[in-house]
């Protein structure tokens, strides 16, 4: 007989910002790297434009507390010595993910922004306009919880006056009225999937691990950049990913101009998504294994019944 969790509230909430990021044709192909695991890239030219002092090492620097560097890119570990236990480093607090469009629209791309990253938001996209070598190098949307777009407005000191903070928190709850009484799914990994396990890249998808990593990765998020007061009932999830079982697999086409490692294709799982699946549909937002930030890990799930 398959393990049942404890059906409670999760206490967890984490405000999330979402846009649609449109870069002009001229700039597209040299901020592409960044959509496609190079986050190198995007963390060096941050440093270069806002670190006063090239070569120190930030915690050391008395300018720390005043640096955009350290709250975006400098994986700070909390100050709960528990939550260090449980989760080392965070993970960043943003995620780029390539959008895929009809040929007759502009190639665009999302980013999702976690916590206070979203005061950091001009920082970013000053990056992308270095990148590119052009200023305003891009067009920006947000969307709120309908998915409707509405142009980005920013005051003349360059803030935003008119982002839709999303609740973690709703989006759950919206989520699952979609997975209710779910007991079959399909993923569909959609960049490249890259999970380690004990030391090792996994080569194929195992659900039972997908599921536990996918789970650790919010609570690791939550945690650090939001609200998060639910280990007991993320264990009872955890036990109920080793009942999930994979009935179905579909091989993806390659896509020639990705050459990294990793998983991809789709899979039709059976197990209790009526209790893991809003988890699972909120993760699609942060991705998933190396360089989620950058646009790898990304993968939809879809109910089927």
């Amino acid at each position: 007989m398959g393990r049942s969790a404890t059906v409670a509230p999760l206490f967890m909430d984490l405000n999330i910002v979402r846009l649609i990021i449109t870069p002009k044709p001229k700039s597209l192909e040299a901020i592409m790297p960044v959509l496609k695991g190079k986050g190198r890239l995007f963390e060096e030219t941050l440093h270069k434009l806002y670190c006063c002092y090239p070569g120190a090492v930030c915690k050391k620097c008395d300018k720390s507390q005043v640096c955009p560097i350290p709250p975006l890119t400098g994986r700070q570990l909390s100050f709960d010595p528990e939550i260090v236990r449980r989760y080392q480093k965070p993970g960043l607090p943003y995620i780029f993910e390539k959008v895929s469009r009809s040929d007759r629209q502009p190639e665009s791309f999302l980013l999702t922004l976690m916590g206070t990253a979203s005061i950091h938001l001009t920082i970013l996209l000053s990056v992308l306009d270095e990148l590119a070598g052009v200023r305003e190098s891009c067009r920006v949307v947000t969307l709120d919880y309908q998915n409707k777009e509405s142009a980005l407005d920013l005051s003349c000191e360059g803030e935003s006056v008119n982002i839709p903070i999303l609740s973690a928190k709703e989006l759950l709850a919206i989520y699952s009225c979609q997975f209710n009484a779910c007991k079959r799914v399909r993923i569909d990994i959609q960049s490249p999937l890259r999970i380690m396990h004990n030391g090792c890249e996994l080569r194929r998808f195992e659900s039972a691990q997908f599921i536990r990593s996918m789970l650790r990765r919010i609570s690791s998020l939550f945690s650090y950049y939001g609200v998060f007061n639910s280990y007991d009932q993320f264990k009872n999830l955890v036990e109920l990913a080793e009942d999930v079982k994979i009935v179905k697999i579909t091989a993806s086409e390659a896509d020639g101009k990705i050459t990294a490692r990793g998983v991809t294709g789709s899979f039709e799982l059976t197990g209790a998504f009526d209790e893991l699946g809003s988890l699972l549909r909120l993760g699609c937002m942060f991705h998933l294994g190396k360089g989620a930030s950058y646009g790898m890990g990304a993968y939809n799930i879809t109910p089927i019944s």
